[in-house]
């Protein structure tokens, strides 16, 4: 899943990327679940963000790993990513619709009972997920 955003989820630009990535998200889940009922039981995640090197860090090796050094503890938060990846792991409410029927990997996120989440910086952006379903 390709991820860019390098800004908090407040503004209603921000708040549409949210929403494309989790749609994104969601796509990715569903071809993943195809033909597979969501998982009912306890689910451990393992969450991998990898944001898009600007052309500002340089090209140089030495330049780009001391750029990575200093930005790496700069926004966004990794916990914010990891709550927008795991909504993106489940369906949107549907009115009408049982909400035991709205999983895709799993029905809710308080299944999750062990998270590991990570943010680098990478030449291609993407978010990687590793999923025990237990």
């Amino acid at each position: 899943i390709p991820w860019g955003v390098h800004t908090r989820f407040e503004s209603s630009e921000s708040k549409a990327r949210l929403k494309t990535y989790q749609e994104m998200v969601r796509v990715a889940a569903r071809l993943a679940m195809e033909g597979f009922p969501p998982h009912k039981g306890r689910v451990i995640l393992e969450i991998g963000f990898y944001l898009q090197i600007p052309d500002s860090a340089g090209k140089r090796p030495a330049t780009r790993d001391r750029w990575m050094a200093r930005h790496q503890l700069m926004k966004p938060d990794t916990t914010n990513l990891q709550k927008a990846a795991e909504d993106g792991l489940t369906e949107q409410a549907i009115k009408g619709v049982p909400r035991e029927q709205l999983g895709i990997i799993f029905i809710d996120d308080n299944q999750v009972t062990d998270v590991k989440s990570y943010k680098r910086f990478a030449d291609e952006p993407r978010t990687q997920f590793f999923i025990q379903l237990l």
